[in-house]
């Protein structure tokens, strides 16, 4: 997980992103960020806004489309 974070961060002054080895999530953060979950298949990727949440976005195994889709997920830059 955290060789794919690396590779999948990009630039600052987005919403921030927090990675998860697995279902449980633990210790996410609040309010608002890019939920990304490794799972055997891929990755589940969600934007939460507090108990809010969008329907997960499922990437596969490829670097390539994990970092695109979670920059995608971020938005334009915050200025």
């Amino acid at each position: 997980v955290r060789a794919q974070a690396a590779a999948a961060v990009g630039p600052p002054g987005r919403l921030p992103v927090y990675w998860s080895g697995c279902e449980r999530r633990c210790g996410h953060p609040h309010g608002e960020w890019i939920d990304v979950v490794a799972t055997p298949g891929g990755h589940h990727i969600t934007h939460v806004r507090g108990d809010r949440s969008d329907t997960p976005v499922a990437v596969g195994n490829d670097p390539g489309a994990l970092a695109a889709a979670v920059a995608s997920a971020r938005g334009p830059r915050i200025p």
